[in-house]
């Protein structure tokens, strides 16, 4: 938990707030701090509790929640922006068939047929651009040297990765509110940095995912509809 009297702390905070607004104006992105739990996707009934967007150039973060929860989610897709401005190549790349790849494993998820090569480029782009991601949440938490356990954020920068490895063999996925990455039995599964690949869901974590999404879902698999059983994090 963050000590709100280490005033260091909180000027460190200020300081990042600060060079994310400067960025902003400088780059004319809308920056959406909302006084909600959870902000909509674009053209979108999704509740979410945060995001980048590059057209329309928006970054939206709902922040009435903890610091604990908001500010990792803010650096989060911070670094997305920083990833279009440096035009980073697993951001630009990350697409298939001129089609964002993480959104076409939500349309794969909710029931559609999707190529199973274009399935194949999507989940691994999806991943690539996820992982350069979290490396620089981590680059960027040390260097404004925030209040928060880089240990801690690769497990959960890990199950966040992992998850699209899960997502590829259950056709699954959370919804905002509540995430693998929140879940504790997962987190003492993942490792305490953000080295290697991803490519797959190692044998011994496949079954912490299964029993955190038995208990989120009751799953209709021959309609493939996700029912909500559970909203309630399991911290």
């Amino acid at each position: 938990m963050l000590d709100y009297t280490d005033k260091d702390a909180l000027k460190n905070i200020g300081k990042f707030m600060n060079s994310l607004r400067r960025s902003a104006e400088e780059h004319d992105l809308e920056l959406r701090l909302s006084d909600t739990e959870t902000v909509y996707l674009p053209d979108s009934t999704t509740p979410v509790r945060g995001y980048f967007s590059n057209e329309p150039l928006t970054l939206a973060v709902g922040m009435d929640t903890s610091l604990e929860n908001w500010l990792p989610l803010l650096l989060h897709e911070s670094c997305h922006f920083d990833q279009l401005k440096e035009k980073d190549p697993t951001f630009t790349k990350a697409y298939v068939k001129g089609e964002d790849s993480i959104y076409l494993l939500f349309r794969w998820v909710d029931g559609e047929d999707i190529p199973a090569d274009d399935l194949k480029l999507a989940f691994e782009r999806t991943k690539e651009c996820e992982l350069n991601c979290e490396r620089r949440v981590v680059k960027k938490i040390k260097e404004f040297e925030l209040p928060i356990d880089v240990d801690e954020y690769c497990r959960r920068a890990s199950a966040y990765i992992h998850y699209y490895n899960y997502m590829a063999i259950r056709r699954v996925k959370y919804g905002a509110g509540y995430a693998p990455y929140y879940d504790r039995r997962i987190l003492e599964l993942m490792p305490a940095n953000l080295r290697g690949a991803y490519k797959r869901l190692p044998p011994n974590v496949l079954p912490a995912y299964d029993t955190f999404f038995s208990e989120k879902f009751l799953n209709d698999r021959v309609k493939n509809i996700m029912l909500l059983r559970n909203t309630k994090r399991t911290d």
